[in-house]
């Protein structure tokens, strides 16, 4: 039986603790960037946050997607507006924007060398957003899905006593990741690849959050997300907990990795 724990002081295996800086865009949905914390150490993330307004928060849903296209440049998917835009770390102001099919909702990334394919929430469609964004269309048109193609299926996640396990796949040796609480491990799924041989793995943990003295029945399930850094062997040799509590909304797929190391997180901070 799988139990839920209140939430203890973490473990110093942690390292540093990232914090959200400080915005002047209380209202608006933005871009920030997280270094991982080395294993074992206690200092702080060397490199400055740099957030990109992506657009004012106006609604309640805002961007859903977020992943590395090239270079220093990020995709944003916005379903609400129905856009695709293209981002450069430092820049508020995208570089291309291209239209969604009208009533697509997108779901699941499929990264390829030369695309990023967004399968829609039912399966049936999907469209193909290529790396090279100044060769974008004013429109992407959506093509017919088949879930049963090879190059589009993910590696299955299975349970295992200590957590959860990516299974071998494609020449892919299997990946193991256990909670960091020990919490209940809700979810995985595995980010980008940026050819160090690494691989780097989201990954959500619940548990219960301490009551208060005079309601001691008074617990509530809490979450927390992140983004862990594996070695060729799979030992875990980097982590970066997402600050949710600096963040009133996120994304579906809220984060990416870039070519340096770091992780772009798509959120509306307070």
């Amino acid at each position: 039986m799988h139990t839920l724990r209140t939430h203890a002081e973490r473990n110093a295996k942690l390292g540093a603790i990232v914090r959200l800086p400080e915005s002047n865009s209380r209202r608006a949905l933005v871009l920030f960037f997280l270094l991982f914390a080395a294993l074992g150490s206690f200092s702080p993330p060397a490199r400055a946050f740099t957030e990109i307004e992506i657009r004012e928060d106006r609604d309640g849903a805002g961007p859903s997607h977020i992943f590395h296209l090239h270079d220093n440049v990020v995709v944003v998917v916005d379903p609400l507006d129905g856009f695709v835009s293209a981002y450069s770390d430092g820049q508020s102001r995208a570089l291309k924007t291209a239209a969604m099919p009208a009533g697509f909702r997108p779901w699941r990334l499929v990264r390829q060398p030369s695309t990023v394919v967004i399968i829609s929430e039912d399966e049936k469609s999907r469209i193909e957003i290529g790396r090279d964004e100044s060769r974008w269309p004013n429109k992407f048109d959506a093509s017919p899905h088949d879930t049963t193609e090879a190059r589009f299926r993910m590696a299955p996640v299975v349970r295992t006593r200590s957590g959860l396990m990516l299974t071998a796949s494609r020449g892919d040796r299997a990946l193991a990741v256990r909670p960091i609480g020990p919490y209940y491990l809700a979810s995985m799924r595995e980010l980008e690849r940026i050819g160090d041989g690494r691989r780097y793995v989201l990954w959500k943990e619940l548990y219960l959050s301490d009551p208060p003295r005079d309601q001691l029945d008074d617990q509530r399930i809490k979450v927390d997300v992140y983004v862990g850094r594996f070695e060729k062997n799979g030992t875990l040799s980097g982590i970066a907990p997402l600050p949710l509590a600096g963040m009133s909304r996120v994304g579906f797929d809220n984060a990416t990795i870039m070519p340096d190391g770091t992780i772009a997180v798509l959120a509306r901070l307070y």
